[in-house]
């Protein structure tokens, strides 16, 4: 007499079972040797909530930086930003204009050029520090702004001064009367927090300002 057939075989499954879904995968992808994704990387796509290799390519916030104002001042691309090429000064003698200012101001004439048809001669000035100033004169030109003081010069709309940013105020300042420049504000503190000013006139009574941003430490 034999043994009934369940004692050997365990029970016998019904017709048409079948294993639950996933048991089968697994044992056959641990059989083939496949790599499993990490319970991180599920756990990640179950809970909705970005795994850490997309929150690395999310975008990321601009990087900014405080001038010494203290204002935000973004930091980006500086091919993709606008840049200063130069200022334009009209001026009565363009020698003499010239002449001065490279000597007040350690720049040099880039190129010199006239455009007889309109009557107009151009020289354009070189800092070592890459800004420049452009001279111009024309013929038969009649005086504009001279304004006494910055204050005054604001009160008529249109360009009224131009800047330059000195390593040391005072000693520039008292260089730059030497060259012969008019004193308009001995070097004093400016209204921007940090910086300190002071204004001359050229020659020809345009108002230039004179700062000191950067501190000697920073020079």
């Amino acid at each position: 007499m034999t043994a009934p057939e369940e004692s050997i075989s365990g029970p016998r499954k019904p017709s048409g079972a079948r294993e639950p879904s996933g048991a089968g995968e697994s044992s056959g992808t641990q059989e083939r040797g496949e790599a499993r994704e990490p319970s991180g990387a599920q756990e990640s796509r179950g809970t909705g909530e970005p795994s850490g290799e997309q929150e690395a390519s999310g975008a990321a916030e601009p990087s900014v930086a405080k001038g010494p104002s203290g204002a935000v001042e973004p930091v980006g691309d500086e091919a993709a930003s606008p840049r200063l090429d130069h200022v334009g000064l009209n001026v009565r003698d363009l020698a003499a204009a010239t002449e001065w200012y490279c000597r007040a101001f350690d720049l040099t004439v880039e190129i010199a050029f006239e455009l007889d048809e309109i009557g107009l001669h151009i020289a354009m000035l070189h800092s070592p520090q890459g800004h420049r100033v452009e001279l111009l004169h024309r013929n038969e030109s009649r005086p504009g702004l001279r304004a006494a003081n910055p204050v005054e010069a604001a009160a008529t709309e249109g360009y009224g001064h131009i800047c330059f940013d000195l390593p040391d105020l005072d000693a520039g300042y008292t260089a730059i009367l030497a060259h012969g420049a008019e004193p308009v504000l001995a070097p004093q503190p400016s209204p921007e927090k940090g910086v300190r000013m002071a204004w001359v006139h050229d020659p020809e009574g345009n108002l230039i300002e004179l700062i000191q941003r950067r501190q000697p430490e920073e020079i």
